[in-house]
């Protein structure tokens, strides 16, 4: 029986003003510089997001996972899929990472949460906010399968002046899709 994992909620990507530079062909055999290390040993990886900006702006991220090693260096970038996030009207009052910094002023929880094509194993989370009335905390959920590090790129932000997504690495069995 394996034990649970849970980290709480940790930055993946901070204060986004702009979309990134794609990874190029170049990139995807390096390991990229903001990624997120994460327990090789989670099974799931829960993601929400919060910002400002008008509500149903959109968020489009691209996740990329890598099986990794310590002490090398070349671990390509795996393609996971693409996420777009919608800006819904729920105020981010507190910072989920860390509630002790001061309010936040203007944010608002990004409701819905859809990946198209579907992300590996990707569902949209039942206590989250995509199969509840909108305005509430949207969250996808996706299976991981022994990635190491996670690395968002920040798609097209549109309506979104501020982007903030957040992440939590678990170990719980996911419903099949």
């Amino acid at each position: 029986m394996n034990r649970n994992v849970y980290t709480g909620w940790k930055n993946i990507r901070r204060d986004v003003t702009a979309s990134d530079t794609a990874l190029n062909a170049a990139t995807y055999d390096s390991l990229p510089t903001n990624r997120v290390n994460i327990s090789a040993n989670a099974t799931n990886l829960k993601l929400i997001a919060f910002g400002t900006g008008t509500e149903d702006g959109t968020a489009d991220i691209i996740l990329f996972g890598g099986h990794g090693q310590k002490g090398r260096e070349y671990q390509p970038a795996i393609y996971l899929g693409k996420i777009t996030f919608i800006l819904g009207t729920m105020q981010a009052n507190k910072d989920p990472v860390d509630v002790a910094l001061p309010a936040l002023v203007n944010n608002y929880y990004f409701d819905s949460a859809a990946s198209i094509p579907p992300v590996r194993g990707g569902v949209a989370d039942p206590r989250g906010g995509n199969d509840m009335p909108n305005n509430r905390i949207g969250m996808m959920v996706i299976r991981l399968t022994g990635e190491s590090w996670i690395y968002a790129e920040i798609g097209t932000l549109t309506n979104i002046t501020n982007f903030n997504l957040v992440g939590s690495w678990v170990n719980e069995n996911l419903p099949e899709t």
